[in-house]
């Protein structure tokens, strides 16, 4: 008969668990923070990483254009130069000696900042803007400040301020609980009835916490930085904080790993049984449960469809579980060969387990059910709808102004950001950060195109605008190159025909037009107060347009009611119909589709320079005539690339003002859209605020 453990050695175990845990976190984040050669060459291994070169390549890019704003056009191409030069070990030395003072600053109490600089990363730039314009690489300041971490204040600052000085104070606390848990693994051992029993259970105990302690240290690689609200930076986040912590997370799997070497010594020594078989009777008594056997038919179809969707993922995890069943199986062997000699255990053949019941099994489902709901709705909490607060469109005067009444921010092309990749783009940043930044008008393009390895091809037929046409619109610079990007990307017919937002040629920047409408749903969802205009430049059918819209969830915040006249804000708001949907060309039977030249009138948009812009000539009447109700007034220069220069001086809020205002007077109209190039230049939302507020 065997003798059962003490209830100290039960008391034992568990703390020595919960001690190990303790320890091993803290020592694994002492090792990889707190040591400052670790963390900055962590910090440089990062760069081998997508996400983290893809910061560094838009980072460096934007603080070039900073300096230089005429080169936004150019910006796609500066960026996709650094990330290419930041995989060499000239990226990796710069990325080193900024994280030495990044470290400093983490674990001196008396920095009152976090920040992690890159002066050098410039020159990147620099060598990458001589291949795309040489002539231009020689007037980019000498010194430039990129900023991958930015760091001044707010939330992330203190916790990593406070992370690095709680590792830092319990250094001393994760080394003695350390050694306390070994003290008490040891005493379980040799002090128990049964040493046997003891060993197994320190075994265990190892298995165990260095289990959770990994997981917890990859769950704080995996949690999304709350104060990081880009994409681009969370993911980037991640990667970095992968590799800072990846020896922490290691050291967590070795003492497991120990742990498992124990447990099978301890098996070698008191049963005679080889783990093999052991194996084989837990299928077997697994098999022989309906419950057990649901169970294998789960995980093999998760399995398969691992195999099938992350074929990547899936062969890692088979991997992993050949390599576990291999290195156990032999080193059984192995400590047999050791062991022969020495007295086994020739006991009957070990306990069967018994399969949880069915209330643990329930209790089970439960936690499990509640642990998900837990993720969906905090997953859900990032675009659950907020309540209005009475104000329209920022003022609670506007709520009882028709749309035709009221003056909206906007920008030309919005979906042509340098930041997403447009050649000749006309704004640095996307569609998101306008809206976030306070535009309410978008003017966008769509096109039909094909995506190929390459890029997006454009198709060109009888529905869509004919090359001729949008040679003529871009100029002929602009279509040699995107003419001669068409041509390389070898497009031979077939592919997946989809909606696309391009300005002209989709080879010189393409975002699918779904992903970009989801956008808007998305921030009107958390801004029940806000009303925006959406103008399109037709390439694509209706019918292509309004699947588009369907699939991207916007459908059921476009204005659906009448438009003569214009709704009140507050109107659309009450509904929750806050899209109105103008097409200059067709509308085909799609109702909530309106002709925008029968609802609105418009400025020039071909004049060549900021002092026509601002002149006579930019009030004057183009499409639409002088009758229907709202203005759109095209305050930008008609040039491809459009010159920062000219936005900066025609964006700057007293002179859009005056301008508009001048306009107003002129047309008897208020300008509804006040469209303009590089929005982040001047002050085009302050302005339409100013205009807006003298009502």
């Amino acid at each position: 008969m065997t003798r059962q453990p003490t209830r100290w050695g039960s008391i034992a175990l568990v703390t020595a668990t919960v001690l190990s845990i303790v320890a091993v976190v803290l020592i694994g984040l002492r090792i990889t923070v707190l040591d400052e050669g670790r963390f900055s060459n962590a910090l440089a291994a990062s760069l081998s990483k997508r996400p983290v070169r893809e910061l560094v390549g838009e980072r460096t890019a934007a603080a070039i254009v900073d300096a230089r704003p005429d080169l936004s056009a150019v910006e796609p191409l500066i960026d996709s130069g650094v990330r290419t030069l930041a995989a060499s070990s000239g990226a990796r030395s710069i990325v080193r000696a900024a994280g030495r003072q990044l470290h400093r600053s983490l674990v001196d109490d008396h920095r009152d900042s976090a920040v992690l600089v890159a002066s050098n990363l410039a020159l990147l730039g620099v060598q990458a803007l001589k291949v795309a314009r040489p002539s231009e690489a020689e007037r980019v300041p000498d010194r430039l400040t990129v900023g991958l971490v930015s760091l001044q204040s707010g939330e992330a600052a203190t916790v990593l301020r406070r992370a690095a000085s709680v590792s830092s104070r319990l250094r001393v606390l994760s080394w003695v609980g350390a050694l306390v848990a070994l003290a008490l693994l040891v005493a379980v051992v040799l002090l128990q009835p049964d040493r046997r029993r003891g060993l197994r259970g320190a075994a265990r105990t190892l298995i165990v916490s260095g289990l959770v302690s990994a997981v917890v240290l990859r769950l704080a690689v995996e949690l999304p930085p709350t104060a990081v609200h880009d994409a681009g930076a969370r993911a980037a986040a991640r990667a970095v904080l992968s590799s800072v912590l990846g020896a922490a997370v290691n050291l967590g799997l070795g003492v497991a790993a120990v742990g498992g070497v124990l447990a099978i010594a301890a098996h070698v020594v008191t049963r005679g049984e080889p783990v093999a078989e052991l194996a084989r009777d837990a299928f077997r008594t697994v098999r022989g449960h309906r419950v057990g056997r649901v169970v294998m038919l789960v995980t093999g179809l998760a399995l398969g469809l691992l195999l099938l969707f992350r074929p990547g993922l899936g062969a890692q995890l088979l991997s992993v579980a050949a390599g576990v069943a291999l290195a156990v199986v032999c080193l059984e062997g192995l400590l047999r060969e050791l062991l022969r000699g020495a007295p086994m255990a020739t006991a009957a053949a070990p306990e069967r387990r018994r399969l949880p019941s069915r209330r643990a099994l329930a209790a089970g489902a439960v936690v499990l059910a509640a642990l998900i709901a837990v993720g969906l709705a905090t997953r859900a909490a990032t675009v659950a709808p907020a309540r209005a607060d009475g104000r329209c469109n920022g003022l609670r005067a506007l709520c009882d102004h028709r749309l035709d009444q009221v003056v909206l921010p906007a920008t030309h092309n919005s979906m042509s950001a340098s930041r997403d990749g447009f050649l000749l783009a006309n704004q640095r940043t996307g569609i998101a950060a306008q809206l976030d930044g306070g535009v309410r008008g978008l003017l966008i393009d769509t096109h039909i195109g094909v995506k190929t390895p390459k890029g997006v091809y454009t198709l060109l037929s009888r529905d869509t605008k004919s090359r001729e046409k949008l040679e003529d619109e871009l100029g002929p610079s602009a279509s040699r190159t995107a003419l001669r990007i068409r041509a390389q990307l070898g497009y031979r017919g077939g592919g997946d025909p989809r909606v696309y937002l391009c300005h002209g040629f989709c080879e010189l920047g393409a975002t699918p037009a779904v992903d970009q409408l989801r956008a808007i749903h998305d921030f009107l969802v958390t801004h029940p107060g806000e009303v925006v205009v959406i103008s399109v430049e037709d390439g694509a059918s209706p019918r292509e347009f309004a699947g588009a819209v369907a699939d991207s969830g916007l459908l059921p915040q476009i204005w659906k009611g009448r438009v003569d006249p214009l709704p009140t804000l507050g109107t659309m708001i009450r509904k929750r119909q806050r899209v109105l949907v103008l097409a200059e060309e067709r509308t085909g039977n799609v109702p909530w589709l309106h002709k925008q030249f029968e609802l609105a009138q418009e400025t020039p948009y071909d004049l060549p320079n900021a002092t026509q812009v601002l002149g006579p000539r930019g009030c004057r009447a183009n499409r639409g005539g002088t009758t229907p109700p709202m203005l759109i007034l095209n305050a930008f220069v008609s040039a491809v690339p459009p010159p920062a220069s000219a936005a900066k001086r025609v964006n700057a809020e007293p002179t859009l003002t005056a301008h508009a205002r001048t306009c107003e007077r002129e047309r008897a109209r208020v300008p509804t859209l006040l469209a303009v190039d590089h929005w982040e230049l001047g002050d085009v939302v302050g302005a339409a605020r100013a205009l807006n507020g003298g009502r």
